[in-house]
């Protein structure tokens, strides 16, 4: 069976779970299995859902997690960021932080909560991407430099994109350094 197929099969046993028991983990799953699916609107009802349920600490960690990077895709960074407040600190979850801070134009916590994230090495070249474009919209050339430098050493790819990023549109000299 596909990975679609398991999902959907998935979501058809947790919508008989909850007929049974309609309990946080069933819907925290249920928004999981959605998040999947790409059906965000369904993923974020089913985690406020299973919010309203009185999930146990460890369960509304999770459930915040994924609300928070549900919000940032809706454009509610301020939610994201306290949603994230009070969820996982795994990498992916601070590159999440860092990431609604950025985008919500607070660059000093951007750049704390992504280079937090860029200690976890399977995301560290983007989260070092990322501190550089907050240090671009703080007009700190020596940051995209140096974040610059090291995003391109953990994935050449970030070269290219790089050099025809607009964020680094008036920073030619900074990205020039930091991909020679």
């Amino acid at each position: 069976a596909s990975r679609n197929q398991l999902v959907a099969d998935a979501l058809t046993q947790l919508e008989i779970a909850a007929k049974k028991n309609d309990a946080a983990e069933v819907h925290a799953n249920m928004g999981a299995a959605y998040i999947m699916q790409q059906d965000y609107a369904k993923a974020y009802e089913s985690l406020n859902a299973a919010m309203a349920k009185g999930p146990s600490n460890a369960l509304k960690t999770d459930i915040n997690t994924l609300k928070g990077m549900l919000e940032i895709r809706m454009a509610e960074y301020d939610k994201a960021k306290a949603s994230l407040a009070a969820g996982r600190t795994d990498g992916t979850a601070l590159f999440d932080r860092g990431l609604a801070h950025l985008l919500s134009k607070d660059y000093t916590a951007a750049n704390t909560f992504l280079g937090d994230a860029a200690k976890t090495e399977a995301i560290a070249a983007d989260a070092h991407y990322y501190r550089a474009v907050a240090a671009a919209r703080r007009n700190a050339p020596a940051d995209i430099t140096s974040n610059l430098s090291e995003a391109v050493k953990r994935n050449n790819k970030l070269k290219d994109k790089a050099l025809n990023d607009l964020e680094f549109v008036d920073y030619a000299n900074a990205v020039n350094e930091a991909v020679k």
